[in-house]
Parts: structure tokens; C-alpha cells; sequence
């Protein structure tokens, strides 16, 4: 596996920054985002998916499906 950088900046100033625990590329060539949380927090949902997304955009190259 690969460490991958952990913080992913938007397009545009105004754009929200992700910042990720531990980002990984297997051998197969998918992205791992591992996140450790010390407090019960009720958006965790909604953070998980911003931080997929943002992992699974990074992997699209321009023109790519």
C-alpha cells in the first residue's frame, strides 16, 4: 500500500478542505480513507460521505467516466 496526502483543497478559495486521518492506495489501485474519532459526533455521517467523495473524485482523471 501507498500513503496517499491526507488534505484534499477545493477548486475555488471558497470551497471546503478535507482533511483526512489516513489515506491509502492498495496494490489494487483503490483509495482507503480511515478515519479515528475520540467523541460520538452527530455528523459523522455526513463528514463520511464529504470525505468519500472528495477521496473518490481525486481518482477521476480529466474526461474519465
Amino acid at each position: 500500500m501507498t500513503l496517499l496526502p491526507t488534505e484534499e483543497v477545493g477548486a475555488a478559495v471558497e470551497d471546503k478542505i478535507a482533511r483526512l486521518d489516513v489515506r491509502v492506495e492498495l496494490e489494487s489501485g483503490a483509495q482507503v480513507d480511515v478515519e479515528m474519532q475520540n467523541t460520538k459526533r452527530r455528523d459523522q455521517p455526513k463528514r463520511a460521505l464529504f470525505y468519500w467523495a472528495k477521496t473518490y473524485v481525486s481518482g477521476l482523471r480529466r474526461g474519465q467516466r
